[in-house]
């Protein structure tokens, strides 16, 4: 079967799925991607370029015989410019993430003006022109539904209500893949080892640097433990934004005792690598969709502290592990201050994860692929 990926935010989380999924699959996968950048842009405009794109590409081939389209893209302006016989190919939409329910930040100028909900609306009329739609988590899918009612209350009239039971009966849940067959850079860990002291935890912040992923609280509770005294080694990861909370420049100034790492690593086996150093992931984030960070932390032996909502209890169950999860702020710290105590007394008291990979490997593309391929084969067929 001849599957093309069509990717218009090629970068970050987009960009390893659609690479992973091509690299595993057992059909053949071909990619048409646009670069990661102006998102609000890739909303509207994408559907023209990519448009353009497909009409150009099969004047004179075959059409594949599915679209796999990621979610950062106006659908129904993308099927509405496309020649009669490509716009007959069946449509997945996956959502990596959707727009109805995103946090938006109060600096946002879309949010001030009370038109944000245009994006989403975007999200909800490209699902209903696909065939079958794909959340990462079922946490998302619930979160997309809730809200689309939501909006659609708040219409004046011929609101759509009724699409929404048409809607869920082609939608489900589809996580993301992971590679994990580069998660060994022995020499990247050898230098990092080097650099750094082991006689102290390593904490670790590997999320984008945005509001939404909460660094208030991280650095909160941090800078709380440095100033009672507690030794750690702290490696703020992640992408920057172009605008990131002022919190990472002040904890920068108030925790430089303890940063050991400070912006994204140059490379992914660096970040990789940085993994297999670290012993544990506080995350405090507000808006979380999958978590791909979280699951190859896991892999590579970091002990992850959880909020108990999003996604993490569909990828860490909290009845089987709830030493993982913490209930507030306060909680949040206890568990820190235990964890560190344990690790410089070199007590054996605090959980480990060299039990936990059993939790990141269904979501390695070497077993993922096999769900992809069979449920995608299947859509193909009963679209024939």
């Amino acid at each position: 079967m001849r599957i093309l990926l069509i990717e218009p935010y090629y970068t970050g989380s987009h960009k390893v799925w659609a690479d992973g999924y091509k690299k595993y699959s057992r059909n053949q996968v071909e990619l048409l991607t646009l670069e990661g950048r102006h998102w609000k842009w890739r909303m509207h405009g994408a559907a023209i370029e990519i448009a353009a794109a497909l009409n150009c590409k099969y004047k004179t081939e075959n059409v594949p015989d599915l679209f796999l389209v990621s979610d950062m893209i106006d659908l129904t302006t993308l099927k509405s410019l496309l020649h009669k016989h490509i716009a007959a190919v069946p449509v997945a939409f996956y959502f990596h993430e959707n727009q109805l329910s995103y946090p938006y930040t109060e600096n946002d100028t879309d949010s001030k003006r009370a038109r944000d909900f245009h994006y989403g609306f975007i999200n909800y009329t490209s699902a209903l022109a696909s065939d079958q739609v794909f959340f990462n988590s079922k946490t998302q899918m619930d979160s997309f539904f809730e809200a689309l009612e939501n909006l659609l209350k708040r219409m004046p009239d011929y609101n759509g209500i009724a699409t929404i039971q048409a809607l869920k009966d082609k939608t489900s849940v589809l996580p993301l893949g992971i590679d994990y067959s580069t998660n060994h850079p022995e020499q990247e860990i050898q230098k990092i080892k080097e650099k750094i002291s082991n006689e102290h935890p390593t904490v670790l912040w590997t999320h984008r640097w945005e509001y939404d992923k909460n660094p208030d609280d991280f650095f909160a509770a941090l800078t709380l433990l440095s100033e009672q005294g507690y030794a750690f080694n702290l490696a703020v990861l992640g992408a920057k934004s172009p605008k990131p909370p002022r919190i990472f420049k002040a904890a920068k100034d108030l925790l430089s005792g303890h940063i050991v790492a400070y912006g994204k690593p140059d490379t992914y086996s660096e970040y990789i690598a940085w993994l297999h150093v670290a012993d544990i992931l506080p995350i405090t984030s507000y808006h979380e969709t999958f978590g791909i960070s979280l699951m190859e932390a896991i892999h590579c032996g970091v002990k992850p502290l959880l909020p108990n909502r999003l996604s993490y209890p569909e990828l860490v169950p909290c009845h089987t592990h709830p030493d993982l999860y913490y209930k507030d702020q306060d909680d949040l710290i206890r568990k820190l201050k235990e964890y560190i105590d344990s690790f410089n007394k070199k007590s054996p008291t605090s959980p480990t994860t060299s039990n936990l990979q059993h939790l990141s490997q269904p979501y390695s593309w070497e077993v993922m692929h096999d769900t992809y391929d069979d449920i995608l084969e299947k859509l193909v067929k009963t679209m024939k």
